[in-house]
């Protein structure tokens, strides 16, 4: 994947911090009848010994579970992360957004404003 050096997330902790908050992953296959997207929860264990494995199973009403897909791990051997929120603007903007999340309502924007705060940081030191 084509990783520009000012969106690299270089950070595997945080990466860790992402995967785990958002466990859901897209599993896309072509078949016969065409493509597929299925949505499945995956989840990180970084207590293996090897390497971080994600691991997840499928319900038995899911249509994975038919074409006999019902356990799910995957070692992880890299890893690659990019940061583009506010991609395209200014410092100002960014800083912006940063106060409007800040300001919002739902607490679960804190730590969107707090990750974007600390970009705008090392972007700073990045160059980018």
């Amino acid at each position: 994947m084509y990783l520009p050096r000012h969106f690299e997330q270089p950070d595997p902790g945080a990466l860790h911090i992402l995967m785990r908050a958002h466990p859901l992953v897209r599993r896309v296959v072509t078949t016969a009848d065409g493509p597929t997207a299925d949505l499945l929860t995956l989840e990180l264990d970084i207590s293996a010994p090897a390497a971080p494995v994600l691991r997840g199973h499928v319900a038995r009403a899911n249509p994975l579970w038919l074409r006999a897909l019902v356990g799910i791990e995957i070692p992880v051997t890299a890893l690659a992360g990019q940061w583009k929120v506010c991609q395209n603007r200014d410092a100002a903007a960014r800083e912006g957004a940063a106060a409007g999340l800040c300001a919002g309502a739902a607490a679960s924007h804190a730590p969107l404003a707090a990750a974007l705060a600390a970009e705008m940081t090392t972007a700073v030191r990045r160059g980018g």
